[in-house]
């Protein structure tokens, strides 16, 4: 009985290696997502410290008020991003967690099959 208590630990920790390499692909995909809205957080902020400086230079009403609409479609784009990032880092921490929990699963699952081992050994 032993012998098949160990087969079948043997197996689940096998699973939980594919479960864990499969968390792991997902977490350097939300890693990659989060860099991605951060490079593109950084780029916005240029444009708007650019679009700052470039707002007094208005000469006419109509460039200004073209000034004006970029400023706000800007800001609404960084809002967004802000957004974005947030839940980036929400999703982050969810699958940094899922992996932990996996790897620690995988651990007990490894460390039950080697006492199940030893002890069909000793039978």
């Amino acid at each position: 009985m032993s012998k098949h208590k160990g087969d079948l630990l043997r197996m689940m920790a096998k699973a939980e290696t594919i479960k864990q390499a499969d968390l792991a692909r997902k977490l350097r995909q939300v890693q990659d997502e989060t860099n991605r809205i951060a490079e593109q957080a950084g780029s916005l902020e240029r444009l708007l410290d650019e679009h700052r400086l470039a707002a007094p230079g208005s000469q006419t009403t109509a460039q200004l008020a073209n000034v004006m609409r970029v400023g706000h479609q800007l800001e609404s784009h960084r809002k967004t991003l802000t957004s974005q990032m947030k839940q980036s880092e929400h999703r982050l921490n969810r699958a940094r967690t899922a992996l932990a929990h996996s790897g620690h699963k995988l651990d007990i699952l490894s460390e039950k099959a080697r006492i199940a081992k030893q002890q069909t050994e000793n039978e």
